[in-house]
């Protein structure tokens, strides 16, 4: 989930603070930025852990294994998956 967190989190906050979003650059002082990151931090914290549940790999890190691998791995945890492997 590492790779898919760094740029979900890159995406949302430059939202937030660029020109093309919200444009709080500047706006927003260092104490409050102190909220942005403890809001980020626990939505990555919300978002992963029910995904791992579910999937081996984040979406950003399956993408990239398939693609090296040159084809789609599993991705749904479960008997399903380990015989989609092995085939």
């Amino acid at each position: 989930m590492a790779f898919s967190n760094y740029l979900l989190t890159s995406m949302v906050m430059t939202t937030i603070f660029y020109g093309y979003g919200l444009d709080l650059f500047g706006e927003v002082g260092r104490a409050a930025l102190y909220l942005f990151v403890v809001g980020m931090w626990g939505a990555m914290l919300l978002w992963s852990k029910p995904w791992l549940d579910r999937f081996h790999y984040g979406p950003l890190e399956w993408v990239w294994r398939s693609l090296s691998r040159g084809r789609a791995q599993p991705m749904r945890r479960g008997s399903n998956a380990v015989a989609l492997a092995a085939g």
